[in-house]
């Protein structure tokens, strides 16, 4: 009996979840329907909360990295941020946000395709090499990376975009931890012994004094004990790895670049990555530089090192490092910072025009000053939080390191 009674309950849930399903789906099916698909269009991710403020999510949204969300029975496809693409850094008080992630040849692509902007010079036919779509863009100058970022201002009615100042990179990325992993020369000369220490390269540097000459790789370059590289520049000579074709292959092919995700144990202080390595970063900074080919000119700083770049010139506390702002290239790169755009001041009301004065009493003569004034006001509008242009330098800052 108990049995029969069991199998009845079973049986008239199972009908009233039907029923109620069947009733149910056409408001889920109204409710997906005010999703529409949100093509990320050149910007690293899109902000969910900026598209669907005030709608509610199909049942049991799912999030899948990098893509698709569905609600339980597949009526919505929706492309959705699996993170910020966004971090706030710095005090409370700041409305700056820097981007997790460099601009990737991916994005930029989408910039180029859009507008018709010249693209870097590693790319073949406009479009940048097979697998390296994660990859930071390099070749691209300040200037390029300025038209970039307004370009993301003019698609985004509630932003705008810009390179962080040097001190805004430095806050964001925090010190730099002694364990932390990135991409440098090292880990570009350690992969390439791995793979052929025996290949042949060649001095190809016109002022090489060993211009055509051929050495093996592992007779070129060498790992040092703490990290280093032996071998990788001679400015003097013209010789060491960067001379060599090997090292132009590499170049042309967009750099000794990994993917922007690469190193995902590796946080700066505000939650970004690759930071430190990879490719340099723009800043909006200008500063004299104290290293390289531009010692003692007035160019941008950049930040973080890059792939060609020993450990030491990483650190977040390196300084004197800069380029020209028109210059392109092959080791920098850049990550925007996102504001909020200021709404427009409300226009300042016309003062009324002063009512014509009564006329004067015929009795007696009466001498009268007329003296007035016309006050307007207007609405003083409020300036993103920014850091000054400064470079940040601490006391203990390292100076001087290959480029």
């Amino acid at each position: 009996m108990q049995t029969s009674r069991t199998i009845l309950s079973v049986v008239l849930l199972s009908v009233i979840a039907a029923t109620s399903s069947a009733q149910d789906t056409p408001q889920r099916e109204a409710k997906a329907k005010q999703f529409s698909p949100m093509e990320y269009d050149g910007l690293p991710y899109q902000q969910l909360a900026n598209n669907t403020a005030g709608v509610e999510k199909p049942a049991l949204v799912v999030f899948l990295h990098g893509g698709h969300a569905r609600g339980e029975d597949n009526l919505a496809q929706i492309r959705l941020p699996a993170v910020a693409a966004f971090l706030p850094f710095g005090e409370a008080s700041n409305s700056a946000r820097i981007a997790r992630f460099p601009v990737t040849n991916a994005d930029y692509a989408k910039f180029v395709k859009k507008t018709g902007h010249q693209p870097p010079r590693y790319w073949q036919d406009g479009a940048f090499p097979a697998g390296k779509d994660k990859h930071p863009v390099l070749w691209v100058s300040l200037r390029d990376a300025e038209a970039y970022c307004a370009w993301l201002g003019a698609k985004d009615p509630a932003h705008s975009y810009r390179l962080p100042t040097a001190a805004e990179w430095e806050t964001a990325a925090g010190p730099t931890p002694r364990d932390a992993e990135f991409n440098s020369n090292a880990v570009i000369a350690r992969r390439l012994l791995a793979e052929n220490p025996g290949r042949l390269i060649e001095y190809v540097h016109p002022k090489s004094v060993r211009k055509g000459e051929k050495d093996k790789l592992s007779d070129v370059i060498s790992l040092t004990p703490g990290g280093g590289v032996r071998g990788w520049v001679d400015h003097a000579n013209f010789t060491g790895f960067i001379y060599t074709d090997l090292f132009k292959e590499i170049s042309d092919a967009g750099g000794g670049t990994t993917p922007v995700d690469a190193y995902p144990q590796t946080k700066t202080a505000c939650g970004a990555l690759d930071m430190w390595g990879n490719c340099w970063e723009w800043t909006s900074t200008e500063v004299v530089a104290e290293n390289g080919a531009e010692r003692g000119q007035k160019v941008n700083a950049i930040k973080g090192g890059s792939w060609y770049a020993n450990r030491r010139s990483c650190l977040t506390d390196f300084q004197g490092e800069g380029r020209r702002p028109d210059g392109h290239y092959n080791t920098v790169g850049f990550r925007v910072v996102q504001t909020p755009k200021l709404a427009a001041p409300p226009a300042a009301t016309p003062a009324a025009e002063p009512a014509d004065p009564a006329p004067a009493a015929p009795a007696e003569p009466t001498s009268v000053a007329a003296a007035g004034s016309r006050r307007c006001s207007s609405a003083a509008a409020s300036c993103s939080p920014s850091s000054t242009s400064g470079t940040g330098k601490s006391p203990g800052a390292i100076r001087s390191s290959p480029r």
